[in-house]
């Protein structure tokens, strides 16, 4: 009698059907971005309270002593506070909070520091707001309320239409005082004048009225206004002047 043979065939099992390969995978996946989540946080959770990041050097850079003492009074609580929980934002908008200051850039130095560069307001001249003064900077802001013995020797006063186009040109204005006057400076200037076309600007000594036009570059004209400022005081001619057109 023959022996017969019985084939034994294996049926892939659960376990290893392609559905369960790939939920498999994504348990894994799963589980490992949970370590990597739950790592980082107490990473960061340390990094937060570790006293290696601890606030010890604050580096001030500011022109001005007197606003560089006042920031330094203003963020010294910020000494022993780690790097990494100081709030910026709220640094920069307690800084700003003095008048004089125009800007505040921050910057952490890890581990222990912290730069602080302050940039400050230049006052150039002030307008009159009925019986209030307000002072006027370099770009052209009004930014503070004044006393009238400050006003009267270090500042001219600004009139006339002070919208925003005016802004530019006072700025450009300021930089070529700053840059080229030696007669027309600021000190010898007792207004300067605002209309839609030019901008008269009178001198202290002798009430010459200057005449910019607007339209017309600002540097040539100011080159030309010191010319003839130092032809009428050498010559003794200013005594005849009324107004001086510089275009």
């Amino acid at each position: 009698m023959k022996k017969r043979h019985v084939r034994k065939v294996d049926r892939p099992g659960l376990a290893h059907s392609p559905g369960m390969k790939v939920l498999c995978g994504l348990v894994i996946v799963t589980v490992l971005l949970g370590a990597v989540f739950w790592t980082t946080r107490l990473a960061l959770s340390w990094l937060k309270s570790t006293p290696f990041l601890a606030l010890r050097h604050i580096e001030i850079e500011c022109n001005d002593d007197s606003i560089k003492e006042w920031t330094f009074n203003r963020v010294q609580a910020l000494f022993g506070k780690n790097l990494l929980v100081i709030d910026k934002a709220q640094v920069k908008n307690n800084l700003l909070k003095n008048p004089w200051i125009r800007g505040v850039e921050l910057d952490l130095k890890p581990p222990h520091g912290l730069n602080i560069e302050i940039k400050t307001r230049r006052a150039v001249a002030f307008v009159r707001k009925g019986e209030d003064i307000i002072l006027v900077d370099s770009s052209g802001e009004l930014f503070l309320p004044s006393q009238e013995n400050l006003t009267k020797d270090r500042l001219f006063e600004l009139r006339g239409e002070l919208d925003r186009a005016f802004q530019a040109k006072f700025r450009k204005f300021i930089g070529l005082l700053d840059r080229y006057g030696k007669i027309l400076c600021h000190q010898n200037i007792a207004s300067v004048t605002f209309d839609k076309e030019t901008m008269t600007v009178v001198t202290k000594s002798n009430t010459i009225p200057l005449v910019f036009k607007l339209s017309m570059p600002l540097d040539t004209q100011m080159k030309r206004a010191e010319a003839i400022l130092y032809h009428l005081y050498s010559s003794g001619k200013y005594r005849y002047v009324k107004r001086v057109d510089l275009w």
